[in-house]
């Protein structure tokens, strides 16, 4: 990946699927940091990702204002269930996908979250907190 950016002249394009794939969660910061940077110099890249970590290091990089949120797009796929009625009574059920847009605001807040986006490392982070720390529930003053 690395020499393909090295390669990459402005305006080039190169699509990447999974880059986190056998990283260490650090090396995946770093590389989104390198992604980011060639980006930044007119390289086009277009990521297909499940990693919550190249997501949200994209995200602080429009907040830090180092890249420009209109050149940022961000889509999660959705499976759509359909049913079409043909002859009869014969009743085909579909499934396909869908891509929808992320809508990120100015503050980096997501407008319309998607379930299953991002959230299960914050839920477990919260699990993980509340019993370090006795949770919301614990009655614990201590915030």
């Amino acid at each position: 990946i690395v020499v393909q950016l090295g390669l990459m002249r402005q305006g080039d394009v190169v699509g990447i699927e999974n880059p986190e794939v056998h990283l260490h969660p650090s090396l995946q910061l770093q590389l989104t940091a390198a992604l980011v940077a060639h980006a930044i110099t007119g390289r086009r890249i277009i990521l297909e990702t499940q990693s919550d970590l190249v997501i949200r290091r994209v995200i602080r990089a429009v907040l830090e204002e180092d890249l420009p949120q209109a050149d940022v797009r961000i889509y999660f796929t959705n499976l759509t269930e359909s049913v079409k009625s043909e002859k009869g009574n014969f009743r085909a059920k579909f499934r396909y996908s869908t891509l929808c847009p992320i809508n990120i605001d100015d503050r980096g807040r997501i407008s319309n979250w998607p379930d299953g986006f991002l959230d299960e490392d914050v839920r477990e982070s919260q699990r993980l907190l509340d019993i370090m720390y006795g949770g919301l529930d614990s009655g614990d003053d201590d915030g």
